[in-house]
Order: C-alpha cells, then sequence, then structure tokens
C-alpha cells in the first residue's frame, strides 16, 4: 500500500476523530457519554451489560457511567424482565442531546467531504463499505464501530458492518 495514503487517511481519522471530541467539549458531555445516548436511543431497554461492550467499558465502569447519566436526567432505569435486571433508555433530555450531536456530526461531516462530486461520492462509499467490512471481527467489532451511527440512515440489512458480521454456527 501506498505510505502516502495511508499517511492521508491517518491524518484524515484523526481530524475526524478530533472533531467528534470537540461536539463532545462543546456540549461539557465526554464521548463516552454521547456514545451511550446513541447506543440507548437505538436500542432502548437495553441493559448495562448489554452497553458496556458497545462503548468499550468494563461492566463496573459502564455502572459508573450510568450512573453519571442518571444523574444528569440524560438516562432512566426501568425495571427489567426479572429483579436482577434495570433496562435503560432516554429521557427527553438525552434524546434531545442525541439528536443535537447527531446533526452536527452530520454537519461537519458534511463539510469535511462537501467537495466531492457524486461519482466521487459513489467510489468513497464503496471504499468505506469495503474497509469497514474488513473491520469487522464479531459482533462486539460492529457494535463498537457504529456507536456513533445514525441507524435509521443504514438499517442493518444494508450497512457493510453488520452484513460483515460473521453467523453463529
Amino acid at each position: 500500500m501506498n505510505e502516502r495514503i495511508l499517511n492521508l487517511l491517518g491524518a484524515f481519522g484523526l481530524a475526524l476523530s478530533d472533531s467528534q471530541t470537540d461536539l463532545c467539549a462543546k456540549r461539557g458531555i465526554h464521548p463516552s457519554d454521547i456514545a451511550a445516548l446513541n447506543t440507548l436511543g437505538s436500542a432502548p431497554g437495553l441493559t448495562v451489560g448489554g452497553l458496556a461492550p458497545v462503548i468499550g467499558f468494563t461492566r463496573s465502569a459502564a455502572v459508573r457511567l450510568v450512573d453519571r447519566l442518571v444523574a444528569a436526567e440524560l438516562v432512566a432505569r426501568e425495571p427489567g424482565t426479572d429483579k436482577r435486571q434495570v433496562r435503560l433508555t432516554l429521557t427527553q433530555k438525552g434524546q434531545e442531546i442525541r439528536h443535537q450531536f447527531q446533526t452536527e456530526r452530520s454537519d461537519f461531516l458534511a463539510a469535511a467531504v462537501g467537495s466531492l462530486t457524486r461519482p466521487e461520492e459513489r467510489i468513497l462509499s464503496e471504499i468505506l463499505e469495503r474497509s469497514l467490512a474488513r473491520l469487522t471481527k464479531d459482533r462486539e467489532s460492529a457494535d463498537h464501530i457504529c456507536r456513533f451511527c445514525r441507524e435509521e440512515i443504514c438499517p442493518a440489512a444494508s450497512c457493510p458492518v453488520e452484513c460483515a458480521v460473521p453467523k453463529e454456527a
């Protein structure tokens, strides 16, 4: 592979990551908090145990994160299927922050590639789809890769990450 392309790709990825971190800082919220809000917005009722691997946390760290989000009135705890489990859902405030972040994220991503022509957009889409599929090792990695995604835009049936998850034997 061309070393210059790798260098440019690394710089581009870092610039995009920094921009997402800056969006979070502007709102006074940590990127893992946004990842949790986004995940719970697309999978309401998830448990702490289900949330932890998506955001790359241990279960105990996820409990502390959820405690903080509940205290900030962004997440609510609800009874689960049994007394030991607690389901997590977004509050109205949590939904609003999630939506604002998604909108701002879409805006800065559009600005980053806004000079591309339609044919170039198609080429970029093909490259990204193949590359994301190669990065997907299992269910956990797929959920982690898509933790900031707007799942309504990229439904599971057509998501290159979801489609690349190995089928259980």
